[in-house]
């Protein structure tokens, strides 16, 4: 019976458990809104620790608003090109 109401096209996940489900519900957090994308490493605590305060990781692009890259990495064409877009770019410590 369950199997056929989540089934049944009529019956929305909302209706059903009367919960939106979790990627719906909206942000909060100090970074709530923001799109953050890394440069030059990945770190899956520091990605952790973004979405917790409510940010989302993306690729960079044109959806980028915090560009976070390695103090003391090397240097990257990305850094520029977001400065020149009116991104955010700063180490991980200042994203916090």
């Amino acid at each position: 019976f369950a199997l056929n109401l989540l089934m049944d096209p009529e019956v929305d996940l909302v209706t059903l458990t009367g919960n939106l489900p979790k990627k719906n519900l909206p942000k909060k957090g100090k970074l709530a809104g923001e799109s953050v994308s890394f440069t030059g490493y990945r770190n899956k605590e520091e990605e952790a620790a973004i979405e917790a305060a409510g940010g989302s990781v993306v690729p960079f692009g044109s959806k980028t608003t915090i560009l976070v890259y390695k103090a003391g990495g090397k240097a990257s064409s990305k850094l520029d090109k977001a400065r020149a877009k009116g991104v955010r770019v700063v180490t991980f410590d200042k994203v916090l």
